[in-house]
């Protein structure tokens, strides 16, 4: 079952189920507070609310995520995106803005969530997505679509960047970082409902993060940025593999809003 939230929150979440079972925006049932929904529509929304009780995420039942000032597909078969992971989103757009015909890989896409976002407020972007999952780049491209940005952001079906012989200026990469046995204890709506595929890293949380330094510098420019989120309590290990596999590479660990490290930065040598 769901744990208990806020007053505030489970309203929240009330309204977006109704208005989502009777097929309008949420303003719209304030807009009508006269209007009572049909007997199917009631039906509906009852369904949404047992599956909510019973800890499938908002996003799912909504089939809709938003994140970083988009609008994004979300199924099952892809995580729902953080708002921490904004943070990535920050970094990798500070480090582009200004830069003529950038170049971004974001690798493990899921939903397409980084690289569409960049996509959407840089103009000029230019971008590949990358996962392992073929139901997973299903998703991103109907999110490639609605958005309207076939132009500028591909995918490929490949593990990490196996499959891409490119050169970047900003590799981002939101990779599992749970390890599997913090994951057998954590939050059961996040084991039983999110693909595990996504979040499992291993015996420490960072052998898919190790995989892909090891890839590194074959695929990022002279002076180019990779932006790796990791777990809180990461920092020190993931610096340390990226000292071993990437030398000379400049590395630090981003705080969040927090203070919980949550994003590490390398950038190669020029």
């Amino acid at each position: 079952m769901a744990r208990a939230q806020p007053e505030s929150q489970a309203r929240l979440e009330a309204e977006v189920l109704l208005a989502h079972a009777v097929g309008h925006p949420r303003a719209w049932l304030y807009a009508r507070p006269e209007e009572c929904p049909q007997q199917a529509e009631a039906e509906r929304y009852l369904l949404l609310v047992e599956r909510r009780l019973r800890g499938v995420p908002l996003e799912y039942l909504t089939g809709r995520a938003f994140f970083h000032g988009i609008q994004l597909e979300v199924t099952p078969d892809v995580l729902v995106p953080r708002p921490e992971t904004e943070l990535l989103v920050g970094e990798a757009m500070a480090a582009l803005q200004g830069a003529p015909q950038p170049w971004l890989a974001d690798v493990g896409t899921g939903s397409g969530a980084v690289a569409l976002a960049l996509a959407y407020a840089l103009p000029e972007l230019r971008a590949v997505g990358t996962d392992i999952s073929l139901a997973a780049l299903r998703v991103a491209a109907r999110n490639v679509q609605a958005l309207g940005l076939e132009s500028r952001v591909s995918l490929v079906n490949c593990d990490l960047l196996s499959a891409i012989s490119s050169r970047f200026a900003v590799v981002v990469a939101n990779l599992p970082y749970v390890s599997s046995e913090d994951l057998t204890g954590a939050s059961a709506d996040v084991v039983r409902h999110e693909p595990r595929q996504a979040l499992d890293g291993g015996s420490d949380g960072l052998s898919v993060v190790r995989r892909l330094l090891a890839q590194l510098a074959d695929h990022l420019q002279p002076n180019g940025l990779a932006l790796l989120e990791i777990g809180s309590d990461q920092g020190r290990a993931a610096t340390q593999a990226a000292h071993a596999l990437l030398p000379g590479t400049d590395v630090a660990v981003i705080p969040d809003q927090w203070g919980r490290e949550r994003v590490l930065r390398l950038r190669v040598p020029g």
